[in-house]
């Protein structure tokens, strides 16, 4: 083999590699970013990398991710609609906060009748899983 063959085959080993990485760009930088819909991107990088509108359409969705939270493993995509397969539970944080209800539980003219109703939609409050045992303890207790 000569020397001209050798680097004829260098440079086409060069060249093709150069293509490929190209061509895989969107993949590359979806799982680089950790996209939540990396695996979805390199098949469609796969199927339509070749025509230059899907490559581009790809390019920019790896790039970008429409919804990410402030949250360490929150759910990056998945309330946006683009999170499409991804495993991704929707994650809801409860804060803690004084239960503004439309009574105050220290009003010192309180019915029988009024106290039954704020009962009652404590106890419903408390079924849904919205107040939890020691939140719906406290509440009862400054009703009764």
């Amino acid at each position: 083999m000569s020397n001209e063959s050798a680097a004829f085959i260098f440079v086409v080993c060069v060249a093709c590699a150069l293509i490929f990485a190209v061509y895989a760009a969107p993949s590359i930088v979806a799982f680089v970013k950790n996209h939540p819909n990396r695996w979805l991107i390199l098949v469609l990088n796969v199927i339509f990398g070749v025509t230059l509108f899907g490559w581009f359409l790809l390019m920019l969705w790896s790039l970008r991710s429409f919804h990410r939270t402030k949250q360490v493993g929150g759910s990056h995509g998945g309330e946006s609609g683009l999170n499409l397969f991804a495993n991704d539970v929707r994650r809801v944080d409860v804060a803690v906060r004084s239960m503004a209800l439309p009574y105050s539980a220290d009003a010192p003219s309180d019915s029988l009748l009024n106290k039954i109703s704020k009962l009652e939609r404590l106890m419903a409050l408390h079924k849904e899983g919205m107040l939890s045992e020691a939140e719906f303890l406290r509440m009862k207790n400054s009703i009764l």
